[in-house]
């Protein structure tokens, strides 16, 4: 490999080529996959200046990947029996709760009527 090229700057640079691919196979490719990987790509082959900007802002575009890639895992391990809503405002109402019990509320309860 050149010295442009270092593995560290292509380790960088794969995975939003790969995740441009991976959407393009799904048929769910954005302009933006496209986009963000040629940005990536020229900031790797272009001077030190640009390479450091690269390293800067590599972070920022991983959490964007990783955000965008969520959408594979919407919803999994959700069904209505594992949401506990009533739990957490029952456990709400035993620590926070304003009142005597049978006719305790909670702060936001009260907030809300006054």
């Amino acid at each position: 490999m050149t010295k442009r090229w270092s593995a560290l700057t292509l380790a960088a640079v794969v995975p939003f080529w790969c995740w441009a691919i991976f959407c393009a196979l799904r048929g769910q490719l954005r302009w933006d996959h496209v986009a963000i990987a040629t940005v990536v790509t020229v900031l790797a082959v272009g001077n030190a200046v640009t390479r450091r900007l690269l390293w800067a802002l590599l972070p920022v575009a991983l959490v964007g990947l990783f955000y965008d890639a969520m959408k594979l895992v919407k919803n999994v391990g959700l069904t209505e029996s594992n949401v506990h809503l009533c739990d957490l405002r029952n456990a709400e109402l035993t620590w926070f709760g304003l009142g005597d019990a049978p006719s305790r509320i909670t702060l936001h309860d009260w907030f809300q009527a006054h």
